[in-house]
C-alpha cells in the first residue's frame, strides 16, 4: 500500500525555528500490510517512515515528473497541530492568513 506521508520539511539549521511559513512535504509511503493486529501495522510504518527520513525534503513534483506525473496516491496522512499559530496572532504587526478547518486536497482522503 501506498500513502502520502506529510512530513515537516523545515531545515534543521540554527534559527530554522524562528522561519515563518508551512514547511511541508508529503512523500510516498510504502508499507507491506502485514497480517496481524493493529500495533504490528504501527510499527511496520513507523519503521517505513525512519527509512525514509533521509529522503524526507526530497520534493514530490521531481518525483512526480520521474514518474511520468501519474498520481501516487490518493490517502494523506498528516497529524496537525499548529499550535505556533496561537502565539503568532500576539505579535505586532502580525496577521495569520488561512483557511481554519476546511483544507483543499485533490486527495480522496485526507
Amino acid at each position: 500500500m501506498i500513502v502520502g506521508f506529510q512530513t515537516n520539511g523545515r531545515l534543521e539549521k540554527l534559527d530554522g525555528d524562528r522561519v515563518l511559513g508551512m514547511h511541508n512535504m508529503i512523500l510516498p509511503l510504502r508499507v507491506k500490510l502485514p497480517d496481524g493486529s493493529w500495533l504490528h501495522l504501527v510499527r511496520v510504518a513507523f519503521e517505513a517512515e525512519r527509512d525514509l527520513l533521509p529522503h524526507r525534503r526530497y520534493p514530490l513534483v521531481e518525483l512526480r515528473k520521474i514518474l511520468g506525473r501519474q498520481q501516487l496516491f490518493d490517502t494523506v496522512f498528516n497529524y496537525v497541530h499548529f499550535h505556533v499559530f496561537q502565539s503568532l496572532s500576539a505579535l505586532p504587526d502580525m496577521e495569520v492568513l488561512g483557511s481554519w478547518g476546511i483544507e483543499r486536497s485533490h486527495y480522496t482522503l485526507r
